[in-house]
């Protein structure tokens, strides 16, 4: 089940500060590093001293970060007896348009509940890294656990070291709710300091973009008829139709080239080369197919007759059917009455120790830093489930049974440029 991230920008978190270090030895340690802002100039706005105060947005109005799902719902469209022939035919299976559009609908809703319940973390390795991925996979910082490499053989700039943690006040970190308003540390975690992602369900983003209903049929000539629906949102009546035929003796590829969609339907469920087959085997007919079709002799099929295998005939079936639904969700910060951006400090207790106020800044002898923000493999509630990458569950449909669906990246989903922290903080110019 198809589903992505669309941004704007790959970097989609926007780190902002006034207190980015422009200290000479900062500046050579950027010329020096070859790091580039998003333009290809030196990143003037890179090194963060500890207890430097910094915001994180989603940039400018009009900077999307948006969560899109495709889902590929089976339906059958047969009525009375007609359904009772096609349910025998397909293990009982007998869900009609309206439970499949259902199905849909309940996967969008959950996977807005859900996006909010992901946030907003930050990590770090020890040294110096331009490889964001690694330090996306660093140790995450304020989670009340040991970090290794600031042990106390290591001491922080300000002399202290909690063993290996870091500070625990509320003010050096984002809260992530754990659902009941505070986040795991028992801290208020719903104001600008607050980890999660919010659903920005305003910016006409957050909506069911496209719903289409594809049907395939054939009579006892052998024609196969699949038709398209282009339905409303809302009453899931048709606005546009559309249909394609082919003839008894043509196959699955003869119908899917009429038209760009019918490649990407049957790229995603398999509905035409299952349902028409792929072979027309000279005086065979079509064998590898879900239908009987141009088979035996010359007679229709309402005058076969047993026993008389050179009687030509061609299966009828009415009514398999899918529907294609195209929702997206918006995300970012400032959902209801949560602010639009999120603010916390550098710890302190990040800095490496310097020996002497000549040894501030030292980027040559001294340990630097390697930070990101970027999101969490989990997501709290109102998620139903709480394992990496969820976003959905697709519920039971008839015969069929439901599954999840995951990020394969969830980290991903936004994270903010690296930054780097130096042995120094900002009082200690002071």
């Amino acid at each position: 089940m198809p589903r992505d991230i669309y941004k704007d920008n790959p970097i989609n978190l926007n780190l902002w500060s006034t207190m980015w270090s422009t200290h000479e030895n900062t500046l050579a340690f950027i010329k020096d590093k070859n790091i580039k802002d998003a333009k290809g100039n030196a990143d003037l706005q890179t090194v963060l001293p500890g207890g430097a105060a910094h915001e994180l947005t989603f940039g400018e109005p009009g900077n999307k970060t948006i969560v899109g799902i495709r889902t590929w719902i089976p339906f059958i469209s047969s009525e009375g007896e007609a359904m009772n022939v096609v349910k025998a035919q397909s293990g009982n299976f007998d869900a009609d348009l309206n439970a499949a559009r259902g199905v849909s609908d309940t996967i969008w809703k959950e996977v807005n509940e859900t996006m909010k319940g992901y946030g907003i973390v930050q990590t770090a390795l020890k040294d110096f890294s331009n490889n964001a991925d690694s330090v996306i996979k660093g140790d995450k910082l304020h989670n009340q656990k040991e970090i290794n490499w600031l042990a106390n053989t290591e001491k922080s700039a300000s002399g202290e070291t909690f063993g290996g943690r870091l500070n625990q006040d509320s003010k050096y970190y984002l809260k992530h709710d754990t659902g009941t308003g505070k986040d795991e540390n028992g801290y208020n975690a719903k104001g600008s300091d607050r980890a999660n992602m919010d659903v920005l369900s305003g910016d006409g983003n957050t909506k069911i973009q496209l719903q289409v209903a594809y049907t395939i049929s054939a009579d006892t000539d052998g024609v196969v008829t699949l038709k398209q629906q282009v339905l409303t949102n809302n009453t899931g009546r048709a606005v546009s139709n559309k249909e394609w035929k082919i003839q008894k003796n043509q196959v699955a590829n003869d119908l899917i080239k009429q038209d760009g969609n019918l490649k990407v339907l049957d790229d995603n469920t398999k509905l035409i080369t299952n349902f028409c087959g792929t072979k027309n085997e000279s005086g065979k007919g079509i064998f590898d197919g879900f239908l009987d079709r141009n088979q035996g002799g010359d007679h229709d099929y309402s005058q076969r007759k047993n026993g008389q295998p050179n009687d030509k005939y061609n299966e009828a079936y009415d009514g398999l059917g899918v529907v294609y639904t195209f929702t997206t969700t918006s995300v970012g910060f400032g959902g209801g009455a949560y602010s639009d951006r999120r603010t916390t400090i550098t710890d302190p207790l990040m800095s490496a120790k310097a020996d002497s106020k000549s040894d501030l800044y030292n980027f040559k002898n001294k340990p630097v830093r390697t930070s990101i923000y970027r999101t969490e493999e989990k997501p709290n509630a109102p998620a139903k489930v709480n394992t990496d990458g969820y976003l959905a569950t697709v519920p039971n449909l008839s015969t069929l049974k439901g599954m999840q669906i995951k990020f394969n990246n969830p980290s991903k989903i936004a994270y903010s440029k690296l930054f780097y922290i130096p042995n120094a903080t900002v009082s200690d110019l002071s």
